[in-house]
């Protein structure tokens, strides 16, 4: 049987999702009042409901109010360069209430889950619709982003 090869850098490898008890950061963002009115307070909710399902622990909370995800330099969004910097330390698992939440800008959303990926990191929307591996499927990456809600 051929053996296996093991390629730890590649983006394209699947993570996995964890098992109970694994440490998770959430990560919340609200940008204006003329998007999604869904609140900071009801994103926490819906993922610590999403988390308490899977038997996750929140260790850590990354909160971006009024801060658009539009950008192209993640370095502009300093709360989700630190969550990005930080992924692996204190945490296995990123959630965000959904995809919007994340990113709305394609190439921002392809490298941060590339870099989570690198760290071995499991990313999902509470929501349940996305996942780390999920956007490996073909043509997800940019349907995570363009699909309206």
């Amino acid at each position: 049987m051929p053996r296996k090869k093991y390629h730890r850098d590649r983006v394209y490898q699947v993570v996995g999702e964890p098992g109970p008890g694994t440490q998770v950061a959430g990560y919340v963002r609200y940008s204006s009042e003329l998007q999604d009115p869904v609140t900071i307070a009801t994103q926490k909710r819906k993922i610590q409901e999403y988390c308490d399902l899977k038997g996750w622990i929140i260790t850590r909370w990354y909160e971006e109010p009024e801060r658009s995800a539009n950008y192209e330099d993640i370095e502009r969004r300093p709360v989700f360069t630190l969550l990005l910097e930080e992924a692996g330390v204190d945490f296995q698992v990123a959630i965000c209430y959904m995809s919007d939440r994340w990113a709305r800008n394609v190439p921002v959303a392809f490298i941060s889950l590339s870099q989570l990926r690198r760290k071995r990191i499991w990313w999902a929307t509470a929501d349940g619709m996305w996942d780390i591996d999920k956007v490996l499927e073909r043509d997800t990456m940019l349907h995570l982003q363009l699909t309206p809600r």
